[in-house]
């Protein structure tokens, strides 16, 4: 192949090609916005836990507080 034939068969190659890479770089740009949103889903995810945790310690508080109002009050009938 000469010079003129080499250059030919390059632009060729490169016009088959370019649909393909504005095709990689369309998911790159996809695959960038999935991550972020992920980070993002990631991030609200452990403020769930977080929130649902401390929901959960309150509860706890809560039903103690209950089963000690209860005790209390067994307590009470029992002297009336």
């Amino acid at each position: 192949m000469d010079e003129k034939e080499l250059q030919a068969f390059s632009q060729l190659l490169d016009s088959k090609l370019s649909p393909f890479h504005r095709k990689l770089d369309q998911l790159d740009i996809r695959l960038s916005n999935l991550e972020r949103q992920l980070n993002t889903l990631s991030g609200t995810t452990g403020e769930i836990h977080q929130d649902t945790s401390r929901m959960k310690e309150q509860l706890d508080i809560l039903y103690s507080w209950v089963d000690e109002m209860e005790l209390r009050i067994k307590a009470l009938e029992q002297l009336t």
